[in-house]
């Protein structure tokens, strides 16, 4: 699940990340952590796995429209492991 699956075109590295089946596999400070966005009008919400030391987010906000809703989950995430901070 959680193995890298390129697709034919291979150009998901350039955007910084790649697919495992259904999750985004991005590389953060060296960690990789799995996980996925999510956001319709009111809500937005963030999945961050992160495999190196098995630590799991998940966020939920009632505000719609935040870009990155997975730096909220790495702030959170740094609170317990100061490693993931960027």
């Amino acid at each position: 699940m959680w193995t890298p699956h390129p697709s034919a075109a291979g150009n998901e590295r350039a955007q910084g990340f790649v697919m495992g089946l259904g999750w985004f596999l991005v590389e953060r400070n060296g960690r990789t952590f799995a996980g996925h966005n999510g956001d319709i009008v009111g809500f937005s919400s963030a999945f961050a796995h992160f495999l190196d030391n098995r630590m799991t987010v998940v966020l939920f906000c009632n505000v719609g429209g935040i870009d990155s809703p997975h730096e909220v989950a790495f702030r959170i995430a740094a609170l317990f492991d100061p490693t993931l901070d960027a």
